[in-house]
């Protein structure tokens, strides 16, 4: 911080000087009492002040006011003014509010918050030293929140006062102190304690904050924060590394109305469910998540900067990003996300792109890749008593325009690849290698078990490769390439993503490696958080089941009209024909 301009404080100083004056050589005890003093229609009660005087040097015992705007003050020390600089020794001044709205009405001040949330409310300070620069010690602190500061003030008398010293914040719960400074933010969960120690270095326009230590919950991270508002125009740095991160809780509160349907059912069972409702709540009003409410971007234009954020760990729901890494610029309203890196279920995440906000209505491009990543931890997926693996992996490239949650989605484009591949049932290695249908299940517990306890154990899919086109927020499917251990697969989906359903089929056969069993399509329908699983197994079955009698009651089939079938094989026909008429009611 650059040094005082000296004449500006010799100035100010002579006019101290000459204001003690008329106090050379006078020494004097003093003690002013008042039941009440009103001024500017402000009435200041109980009023006490007792010290003494040596010349310009001024001695304060005790002062203390009962009430004046809702405060009561308490103060004692001295202001050395006969000092060629003239200095304070142990000045200390103690202020107790119940609440601040008498000082607001009065003042017209304006507080983060509504003057009535601040109760409590204690401020001490005590300064040491010449006018110019002294040493300060102060603190302000109600039930909920302590802030602290220690350090030295600079340029006090001059354009540009500053402070260098340390900084200290603590609460014991950050939700509750959170309506003291953003009353508006409502999170969702718990956050934990707070803690914060650094130091501060600057003033109004040029600040930079050295963060030793900032701990929210369990989160704990350090790093620095710089504000130069000298220039036209507000430039932010952000620098932050270190420390595990869970982000649901910090997500703010819903206030929409929701539906929140339980999944239940083997049609269901398939699907992972969060543990974040946040995730599947959808609005009430439209049974989608999306909303009319307009995002402000106006605040993005007035502030440049860098922001580079290093952590160990990004939790949200069962989703963990390992050693996130991010890299952003902002600039006259567009920011710029150089990158965004890390490991996702263990396989490398990139995306990079832009948020442009220099217009009211904003436009996001972002590209992305992710490889080689565990299924089990991405998208956990439950089969009967399976647990799906694998390894998954997809590229994308959106660009949507939009100024709210709806109309974003609405307005989605772009092109995108997903990939599957090593597919496998978590209990395949514990049963035969090769595929077969366990016809003592099917016949004991129904066509479920064709895809519980038979086919589906074996392995459906091996890999996956899909080309994917987005239009105005439809996703659809343009290319798939899939592979069975036992067999073919195929498959197509239609993903609306403003009206929060889809539509998706896949076709399986495996009647090359399994001729009993007649190809057959899995759909997935509905709500894109809570869709419904089928497949008609009940007729698979019953096709399945015919052919298995057709072979065990004779090679021939029944609707033959050779003439020269003999009477045997006309019986045989005709126990078939009693067993296919009581398999169509089970298949019906």
């Amino acid at each position: 911080m650059p040094a005082p301009t000296k004449q500006p404080v010799q100035d100010l100083v002579k006019t101290i000087h000459d204001a003690f004056a008329p106090l050379n050589g006078l020494a004097a005890n003093y003690r002013i009492g008042a039941d009440e003093v009103i001024s500017s229609g402000v009435a200041i009660r109980g009023i006490s002040v007792e010290g003494s005087l040596r010349g310009g040097n001024i001695t304060l015992k005790n002062l203390a006011v009962a009430d004046a705007a809702g405060m009561s003050l308490q103060g004692s020390g001295a202001f050395l003014g006969q000092k060629d600089v003239p200095e304070f020794k142990n000045l200390k001044l103690g202020v107790t509010a119940k609440d601040l709205r008498p000082l607001v009405k009065l003042t017209g001040i304006t507080l983060p918050a509504p003057a009535a949330n601040y109760k409590s409310m204690k401020v001490d300070v005590a300064l040491n030293g010449a006018i110019t620069g002294p040493d300060i010690d102060a603190s302000l602190s109600n039930s909920t929140l302590q802030v602290a500061l220690k350090g030295q003030l600079q340029d006090l008398l001059g354009d540009a006062p500053g402070l260098k010293g340390d900084i200290s914040a603590q609460a014991g719960s950050l939700n509750r102190a959170l309506p003291l400074v953003a009353p508006t933010y409502t999170p969702s969960g718990d956050l934990g304690r707070l803690a914060l120690q650094g130091t501060v270095d600057g003033n109004a326009k040029n600040v930079a904050i050295n963060i030793a230590k900032l701990a929210v919950g369990s989160f704990q991270t350090s790093g620095t924060v710089k504000m130069d508002a000298a220039g036209a125009r507000t430039k932010l740095d952000v620098s932050l590394k270190g420390g595990k991160l869970k982000v649901d809780p910090f997500i703010p509160a819903s206030k929409q109305a929701s539906l929140d349907v339980p999944r239940t059912g083997m049609r269901r069972a398939a699907l992972p469910a969060f543990d974040n409702a946040l995730l599947t709540r959808v609005d009430a009003r439209d049974g989608t998540p999306w909303d009319d409410n307009v995002i402000d971007v106006s605040a993005l234009r007035l502030i440049d900067g860098t922001i580079a954020i290093t952590l160990d760990q990004l939790d949200y729901d069962h989703f963990s990003l390992i050693n996130p890494d991010l890299s952003v610029k902002m600039d006259q309203g567009l920011v710029t996300i150089d990158k965004l890196t890390g490991k996702l279920g263990d396989g490398p995440l990139a995306i990079s792109g832009t948020f442009d906000a220099r217009k009211d209505t904003p436009k996001l491009d972002l590209t992305g890749t992710l490889d080689n990543a565990d299924v089990a931890k991405v998208f956990p997926i439950r089969v009967a008593n399976d647990d799906v693996t694998g390894r998954a992996g997809t590229k994308f490239t959106v660009t949507a325009t939009g100024k709210s949650s709806r109309a974003l989605v609405k307005a989605l484009n772009g092109t995108a690849n997903f990939a599957l591949k090593d597919i496998r049932f978590s209990n395949a290695d514990k049963r035969s290698a090769d595929p077969k249908l366990d016809l003592q299940a099917l016949l004991r517990q129904g066509p479920a078990a064709m895809v519980v306890e038979g086919v589906g154990n074996n392995d459906l899919l091996r890999t996956l490769d899909a080309d994917l086109k987005i239009t105005n927020g439809i996703v659809k499917t343009t290319r798939v390439d899939a592979t069975s251990r036992v067999g073919t697969a195929d498959a197509d989906a239609t993903i609306d993503l403003p009206k929060w359903i889809m539509d998706t089929e896949a076709d399986f056969d495996f009647s090359e490696k399994i001729e009993d069993l007649p190809p057959f399509s899995v759909y997935a329908k509905g709500k894109i958080d809570d869709p419904a699983i089928s497949g008609r197994m009940d007729k698979v079955a019953v096709k399945t089941l015919e052919n298995l009698l057709g072979k065990a009651l004779g090679g021939k089939n029944s609707d033959s009209s050779s003439e020269s079938q003999s009477s045997g094989d006309k019986a045989k026909d005709a126990a078939k024909g009693v067993l296919k008429g009581l398999l169509n009611q089970f298949g019906r």
